[in-house]
């Protein structure tokens, strides 16, 4: 075989293996996406943007579960972020005093180890950019002229509100980010655990009449 025929034969076998990595890969990265009906788990972690914290309170209310919002435990008075070590703590008790049945909402797959390890279900708020940008725009506005209490014992500010630290400047650095959040969640969520991915206002409101404001809607107990 000829020197020129050996490369291209390399060249076709390594095609071949970057193309299998490729589609080994899509295969690891994939979520279980379920739909809406899919019966509630036990142990639910809302991620995304735009109204996880509402979300994980009426399903709280609703089916009694003990709700765990991860801002209230990463902050501190006057916006001190915990340690890694104390946050991890603080998370791993919170869980352990809920019992049976939580509702977790936060995005802090980097900082807090083996959390999905204990979750049987995830809720992806994934609405559109514009429509996060705009909620979170308008929810901090709000927050600060009615003085609200968040991330534990904070307040919006003025000052944060027009700093790099606020969070619509965050969704404004972090577009690409955000666009590409299903590989970044795919790295954390194990893939045999179901995902209720919310892409709209449309099916987040479904959600809602489904679970939330349905008299007749089926009990976690039950599922």
């Amino acid at each position: 075989m000829t020197s020129y025929k050996l490369i291209r034969v390399c060249k076709n076998d390594q095609n071949q293996l970057n193309h299998l990595k490729e589609q080994l890969d899509n295969i690891e990265l994939s979520l279980n996406i379920v739909d809406l009906q899919h019966p509630l788990g036990k142990r639910i972690n809302i991620v995304g943007g735009g109204g996880k914290t509402t979300l994980a309170r009426a399903l709280s209310d609703r089916y009694g579960y003990q709700n765990i919002e991860l801002d209230a435990l990463h902050f501190l008075p006057h916006w001190v972020e915990r340690s890694a070590e104390d946050f991890q703590r603080q998370v791993d008790l919170s869980i352990k005093n809920a019992g049976d049945s939580w509702v977790i909402d936060g995005n802090y797959f980097e900082k807090l180890e083996c959390l999905s390890s204990n979750i049987d279900m995830f809720i992806w708020i994934d609405l559109p950019w514009r429509v996060m940008f705009r909620r979170t725009f308008v929810r901090s506005l709000k927050r600060m002229i009615d003085r609200t209490k968040i991330c534990g014992d904070n307040f919006e500010s003025w000052s944060k509100f027009f700093s790099t630290d606020s969070l619509w400047w965050w969704y404004m650095s972090n577009y690409s980010d955000i666009a590409n959040r299903e590989e970044m969640l795919s790295r954390y969520i194990p893939r045999n655990v179901p995902v209720i991915r919310l892409s709209n206002t449309k099916e987040l409101d479904l959600f809602y009449e489904t679970w939330i404001k349905k008299v007749d809607a089926k009990k976690v107990s039950e599922s």
